[in-house]
């Protein structure tokens, strides 16, 4: 849930945008930029990440439904760089690799920074959003 949680805090930061009723639209988008650009189907696996994250942060569980389509997931834990299996034979069932998602989340953390650093980032960066955001503090 907290890997999720932060790929939705730095959606908000690349796309620069805060509006509650596009939360899928930069989530998905920050995903098949950073974590699922190297798969087969870059968007349907963003897609599969943005219904995890649903199902983990509203559902509470690994069940979840979009419009058209319904997931149910299974999570593992392999030393492996495999993160997303969709079940051919049930395309409702989804096996996700919490070991791989937590890596892929630590390299775009990685490559977001270098893109804001080299000011590559798509839109200009919002000094309004990460002082709402951005302050972590440990104590």
């Amino acid at each position: 849930m907290a890997i999720l949680a932060g790929v939705d805090l730095l959606a908000k930061f690349y796309c620069n945008n805060d509006d509650v009723s596009e939360v899928g639209k930069r989530f998905r988008r920050f995903v098949q930029t950073f974590i699922t650009h190297t798969h087969a189907d870059p968007e349907l696996d963003a897609n599969a990440i943005y219904q995890l994250r649903n199902s983990l942060l509203h559902s509470f569980g690994l069940y979840s439904e979009s419009r058209n389509r319904i997931y149910r997931f299974t999570v593992t834990q392999k030393v492996d760089t495999t993160l997303l299996a969709n079940d051919n034979h049930d395309p409702e069932r989804w096996i996700v690799n919490l070991s791989a998602l937590q890596s892929r989340f630590e390299e775009a953390v990685e490559q977001y920074g270098v893109m804001l650093w080299a000011g590559k980032a798509p839109s200009s960066f919002s000094e309004a959003l990460f002082e709402k955001y951005g302050w972590i503090n440990i104590g």
